[in-house]
């Protein structure tokens, strides 16, 4: 049982949105000359554009079959049922209208459409009513009187009316010039006028009379219609083909009544030989929204690595006092050549060719040497070439003590 529970569909609930704008008090009402009219002020005509400008608060969600109530004025109503679209910027349909005929409210039905966006929802609902104070009593004296209604539910079709001659009075020939407005043209062959009587509460009871009409077409919305001998009061009708946008066009009707007599009014002036009329129907709306589109958050940065403490700089070593250069030892004094003393040669038959003998002039020929007694035999280097090779010996040793201590204190400074 629990899973079955859990499998059945789940239907969500449709609310009624808390929109603002659209209460009785947040109405514009304006007349067929775009004049604003109070709310307290009693209407007495049909043709009233009444409009809302409504919208509905940032976030809160809009799903399908959500509604809004919107209060009519308590000084207008809705003669006929009405039900139109609700049309976004591009034409698409975000919701439907729906006005029952007579009621104080109206109510709007949304579709998916809004459901993705939740910001700036907002936009435009308008009808056409009629006022309440609309009064059927006549002037005593009225001499023409316009009206008109729609003759089917698809207000393609107008039926227009004009009343005249309620007194009776003989009036002879009379022409009627007809003049409609925007949207509309006439429908040839549809006028009819009967004859009879009219009574203060403006109704028409016919005698059973009609008379002949001639219709003169001067353009495509002006008409004019002649009638032989008026001498009672006369209901004439005809149709015209309305071309507009039935939610949302306004139809009006002009007529102006020329008799060769006008009889004994209290009023004879233009404003009682003529007439005006209009005629609205249905609605129109618009409503559009934007979506709630978030820009990408960055990703939070991440925290930099702590700096490394470079290590700290060795102390640099206490230079290494040079060694004291050893000072050079004194040259050695040669010994003194002893000429007494004299090594021993080793006799030789042969003499070198190269030996320094060969330099050693013979003296034979002074002194005889017997050939059995042996000579000794050296050389002997001179004095002066040892005194010349000490004394550079020493100039050099000099030198290099010099260039030592030089070094030693440029690069010791």
């Amino acid at each position: 049982m629990a899973c079955g529970v859990s499998l059945l569909p789940i239907t969500a609930q449709a609310d009624t949105l808390s929109a603002k704008g659209i209460d009785k008090d947040s109405a514009i009402i304006t007349d067929g000359q775009g004049k604003v009219q109070s709310h307290t002020t009693d209407l007495t005509e049909s043709g009233y554009h009444v409009s809302w400008h409504w919208s509905i608060p940032d976030q809160v969600k809009i799903k399908s079959g959500d509604t809004m109530q919107v209060e009519v004025p308590d000084n207008v109503m809705i003669p006929h049922a009405l039900t139109f679209d609700i049309l976004n910027s591009t034409g698409t349909v975000v919701g439907q209208a729906n006005f029952a005929a007579n009621s104080p409210t109206g109510t709007v039905t949304f579709n998916n459409e809004l459901a993705d966006k939740t910001l700036n929802r907002k936009g435009e609902i308008y009808i056409y009513a009629s006022g309440k104070a609309i009064d059927d009593q006549l002037p005593s004296d009225w001499l023409i009187n316009k009206s008109g209604w729609w003759e089917s539910e698809q207000h393609n079709k107008i039926n227009w009316n004009i009343a005249l001659n309620p007194a009776q009075d003989h009036l002879g020939h009379v022409t009627l010039t007809d003049t409609l407005g925007a949207h509309q043209s006439y429908i040839p062959g549809s006028v009819q006028a009967q004859t009879g009587t009219w009574d203060d509460q403006g109704q028409f009871t016919p005698d059973g009379g009609t008379l002949d009409v001639t219709v003169s077409q001067k353009s495509d919305r002006s008409i004019q219609f002649d009638l032989a001998n008026v001498k009672t009061g006369v209901n004439l009708q005809y149709q015209s083909k309305a071309t507009g946008n039935p939610n949302g066009a306004t139809y009006t009707n002009d007529v102006t009544l020329d008799a060769d007599n006008l009889g004994d009014g209290d009023d004879d002036g233009m404003s009682r030989n003529q007439s005006s009329a209009q005629l609205s129907f249905g609605g129109g709306g618009t409503g559009d929204g934007d979506m709630d589109i978030k820009p990408d958050v960055p990703e939070k940065p991440t925290t930099p690595d702590q700096p490394v403490t470079p290590e700290k700089p060795a102390q640099p070593q206490d230079p290494v006092t040079p060694e004291k250069p050893v000072q050079p030892q004194q040259p050695v004094a040669p010994k003194k050549h002893n000429p007494k003393k004299q090594p021993k040669q080793v006799p030789s038959t042969q003499v070198p060719a190269n030996h320094p003998q060969d330099t050693i002039t013979s003296k034979s020929s002074e002194h005889a040497t017997p050939a059995n007694k042996k000579q000794p035999q050296h050389q002997q280097l001179p004095l002066t070439d040892v005194a010349k090779y000490s004394f550079l010996s020493l100039i050099g040793l000099v030198i290099l003590s010099v260039t030592g201590t030089l070094y030693f204190k440029s690069h010791h400074k």
